[in-house]
């Protein structure tokens, strides 16, 4: 009997979801994007955005429950976040922009990513006492070339592009750019091996 109502309760639950999804989520959300933003997907509501940002959205892209798109300017432009078509951005990651930070096509964030392109505080501590921002030079565009992926909790930091078809192993710190078509891991990531030649089964 126990079994029954919790299916009939997730059942329900997940009727709800694709009604909010359809109805409310994705209108809402799309209409902040300067791009159509044909067939997106939200997972478990719309992504929290926070301060000012533009942004593009390609074409069927999917984005997880608990994501947060925070914008901090440090100019007078306003930051850009481009994410490209088929991409997946993957439940709890969080995307910090203070120039800009671009998401290629079919590009894989998994759960918990952070794309820090906006460090949040300055690295003296009066001027954190203060409110201070960071200063501009700590606020740098990412760029996630096509076919990335960025496996659970990876973090990226300001001022990196990561090249194509790279794969970044879970929980690593990205502070520098990697080539194309590598498997990299670590703090800081480093290339482990080349995927050029790899095949999966």
């Amino acid at each position: 009997m126990t079994s029954v109502l919790h299916g009939g309760l997730g059942d329900s639950r997940r009727l709800l979801d694709r009604v909010l999804r359809r109805l409310w989520w994705q209108p809402a959300f799309s209409t902040r994007s300067e791009t159509p933003a044909h067939g997106l997907w939200l997972e478990g509501g719309v992504p929290r955005v926070v301060g000012s940002l533009r942004l593009r959205l390609g074409r069927e892209v999917r984005i997880g429950r608990d994501v947060t798109l925070a914008g901090w300017p440090v100019s007078e432009a306003t930051p850009l976040l481009e994410i490209g078509d088929h991409a997946e951005i993957g439940p709890g990651c969080t995307i910090t922009l203070g120039t800009q930070v671009r998401i290629g096509r079919h590009v894989r964030l998994s759960g918990g990513c952070l794309l820090a392109g906006h460090p949040l505080h300055a690295l003296d501590a009066r001027a954190r006492a203060a409110g201070q921002p960071p200063p501009m030079a700590r606020c740098r565009p990412i760029v996630l070339k096509d076919d990335v992926w960025l496996c659970a909790r990876v973090i990226v930091l300001a001022g990196v592009t990561v090249g194509e078809g790279t794969v970044v192993g879970a929980g690593s710190v990205v502070t520098h750019d990697l080539p194309p078509h590598v498997l990299a891991a670590g703090n800081p990531a480093q290339v482990v091996q080349s995927l050029g030649a790899v095949n999966d089964p």
